[in-house]
């Protein structure tokens, strides 16, 4: 429910989020917005989560169980709760466990189904040692307070709480035992959601139902179903994971896809936003081996063993650090918070810059529906190590709360500070500061520090709130950023959120300067340019004039092979083409790609605006990239960035072999080597005719591309 579970390839258990009752198996009941391992478990093989207990099975078929046993639900015929792993001695060779909201399933590896705990219905309480329900059963689904088991045979069973026709018999009565649900029959997946259910048949279909409020079967309607009727749109699926109230479905071509209730939480990516009552694809996903829904939260497993999450976050849920909802989905750090948690080998790929941090944090506190404590660790990155620099706090609050208004007096007698920042926010919200004196308002769009020193080795540590109240604070944002000044912060992305206040819908933020617009403007011939902000570019759409554009070129470096689109040619023509040159068609240029435009005439291609994008050391491949950065960064503070340990002093790193821009209008390039800084740089971009960053005081950023490769 407010929990997250991670099982590693090494069989480790990793857990973040809410920990009220043990559920986080750390022994202790503390809360932790980065992931942290569970002690004492080793060679798991599957695990599930219910809403505040938790169990896993090893690979000898034990069950271990730990949280919340007030209902009986670890099965040890207990009802003393845990905050460590305990294991059971009730049942054995254990295949697959599954956790309601009170009670547990097991199946055990000869097909018999196994239920203890409380359902919480109207007609039965399961007891607190294992109880045997069903045989022949190959797959099972846990619902808050009802289940679903698949046999062998392909049919589907159900029991426990009937009040929404989550059961699909055609009643509202609860049922005590599992009975088959009419009409379903060559079954191969199974899932349960709120009160909604769903079936996957071997075709690779879907069927839903039960409650349907939100659209959350996915039949276009929001009608509730008394019996399974067909989720719209969906074939090829080969996996599915019902939440709270969406539901996720992987398919056979690795798209991912999602519908329903989203509360503009992020949970489903960009498709968010209310009442998504049809399947749509997820366009942010791709390689995605394993998907997980929980209650306006999901997540999802990348090849690379990376774990990609959204949705709400107010105790962590989602593993980044911070108590801040996201619009966008991100990448889980690792316990250190200082990198990104990888639950395979341990070889990374590339990670999308829209997934990636400017810096890590870690937050430690909580947001509940009265009050909030947020208290974060800033961990500097490399390249900045030893600098003088200040951390900057600031919020985006209702004009009429109570924190506003005591800033508003705080800041009365407040002079003009040096800093320059972005505007206020729109004038229901406020943008304030908070500075060692408290809480003030920004004027003028100046910024102060809220602690000023050297930026060492040693973590910062802000406490933003503690305590506070939060009924007038609904739709709050809290951020942290820091840099050598205010501007320095903007420039380099250098801020972010850490907590937001749920309860109210805002596009206001506290990320002053984290946006950009950049117009893309091609000369005839070759335009190498770039797509600096957090968004997909739709080439069809964007670059779709046969008038102004012959081609479009990007360059994927994890497949090392180009992508390619002509507005002038058919879809057929277009797919045989790039089938015949090796090639890839291409659809859409991802946020921080580079792509070259072969342009017919000199044309104004229209205006990307948004989220900016600022490259990392994680957001490029060993060899050749071709990439795009919203910062006006020169090349030697670009490669300096990059640094994954502090620079030694007097010493350049190698951070990029070498750099590449072009210059359309001179049909130029323009180089970079950190290896030739010493000395020889300029002579060898004098010999071989290329253009002087420096000279010129060329800069990356602003809507164009260039090439990095990396050692």
């Amino acid at each position: 429910q407010w929990h997250g579970l991670a099982l590693d390839t090494n069989g480790k258990v990793w857990s973040w989020g809410m920990d009220t009752s043990g559920q986080l198996g750390s022994g202790r009941i503390l809360g932790r917005s980065v992931p942290g391992e569970v002690a004492g478990l080793t060679n798991i093989v599957q695990l599930d989560a219910g809403a505040f207990h938790t169990h896993a099975v090893d690979s000898d078929g034990n069950v271990w169980a730990w949280g919340d046993n007030g209902n009986g639900q670890f099965g040890n015929g207990e009802y003393l709760s845990s905050s460590k792993p305990v294991r059971l001695d009730s049942i054995a060779a254990v295949h697959a466990v599954a956790a309601g909201a009170w009670y547990t399933l097991a199946l055990q590896r000869d097909g018999t189904l196994w239920q203890w705990g409380s359902m919480v219905t109207s007609q039965f309480d399961a007891p607190a040692l294992p109880n045997r329900l069903l045989e022949n059963v190959t797959a099972i689904a846990a619902g808050p307070d009802y289940g679903l088991a698949l046999k062998s045979d392909g049919t589907v069973w159900s029991w426990g709480d009937n009040k929404e026709h989550q059961l699909g018999d055609g009643t509202t009565v609860d049922q005590m035992r599992p009975r088959i649900v009419p009409g379903l029959s060559g079954i191969k997946l199974i899932a349960a959601a709120d009160n909604s259910s769903y079936a996957v048949r071997q075709d690779g279909t879907v069927l839903a139902w039960g409650a349907n409020q939100y659209g959350q079967l996915g039949d276009g309607t929001t009608e509730t179903r008394t019996a399974p009727v067909a989720v719209a749109g969906l074939s090829a699926v080969v996996d599915i994971a019902a939440g709270l109230q969406h539901v996720l479905v992987r398919k056979s071509d690795g798209a991912i896809w999602g519908w329903n209730w989203s509360e503009d939480s992020g949970e489903l990516g960009s498709v968010s936003g209310g009442t998504a009552p049809k399947a749509a694809p997820i366009p942010e996903l791709s390689g995605i081996q394993h998907i997980a829904a929980g209650d306006g939260v999901s997540a999802f497993i990348q090849d690379d063993g990376r774990v990609v999450m959204g949705g709400k976050n107010s105790v962590g849920q989602l593993g980044d650090g911070t108590f801040a909802s996201r619009p966008h989905l991100g990448l889980v750090v690792n316990s250190g918070a200082d990198g990104f948690l990888n639950l395979g080998s341990g070889v990374a790929g590339k990670v999308a810059p829209s997934l990636t941090v400017p810096f890590y944090v870690s937050a430690t506190g909580g947001i509940t529906s009265t009050s909030a404590s947020v208290a974060t660790t800033t961990q500097f990155n490399p390249s900045d190590k030893g600098k003088s620099g200040a951390v900057y706090i600031t919020a985006s609050v209702p004009a009429g709360s109570s924190l506003a208004q005591s800033a508003k007096s705080a800041s009365a007698s407040s002079g003009p500070h040096p800093n320059k920042a972005a505007a206020a926010t729109p004038d229901t919200f406020t943008l304030l500061q908070l500075t060692p004196t408290g809480w003030q308002t920004v004027t003028n769009g100046q910024l102060l520090p809220y602690a000023s020193g050297v930026l060492g080795d040693q973590l910062a540590a802000q406490t933003i709130l503690n305590s506070t109240d939060t009924s007038t604070l609904k739709g709050a944002e809290f951020c942290v950023g820091y840099g050598a000044s205010a501007q320095d912060m903007l420039s380099n992305g250098n801020i972010r959120s850490v907590a937001t206040i749920p309860g109210a819908t805002t596009s206001t933020s506290c990320v002053v300067g984290g946006s950009v617009s950049v117009t893309l403007s091609v000369v005839p011939g070759w335009n190498l340019l770039g797509n600096p902000v957090n968004q997909s570019i739709a080439v069809a759409a964007k670059l779709g004039d046969a008038a102004k554009v012959n081609s479009v070129w990007k360059w994927d470096s994890v497949a090392a092979k180009w992508q390619f689109y002509a507005p002038g040619m058919s879809t057929a023509e277009l797919q045989g083409y790039a089938t015949s040159q090796g090639y890839t068609v291409l659809s859409e240029i991802q946020a921080g790609d580079g792509f070259w435009v072969n342009a017919k005439t000199q044309a104004d291609l229209g205006t990307l605006s948004g989220a900016a994008i600022n490259l990392r050391q994680s957001s490029l491949s060993t060899g050749w990239n071709l990439v795009s950065t919203a910062s006006a960064i020169t090349p030697q503070d670009f490669n300096l960035s990059l640094s994954t340990t502090p620079p030694t002093a007097g010493q350049v790193p190698v951070n990029v072999t070498s750099l590449w821009a072009w210059d359309s209008a001179q049909s130029q390039w323009y180089f970079y080597a950190p290896s030739l800084e010493a000395g020889a740089l300029a002579q060898y971009v004098q010999d071989n005719g290329y253009r002087d960053f420096g000279r010129t005081s060329k800069t990356l950023g602003n809507g164009t591309g260039f090439w990095v490769r990396r050692p």
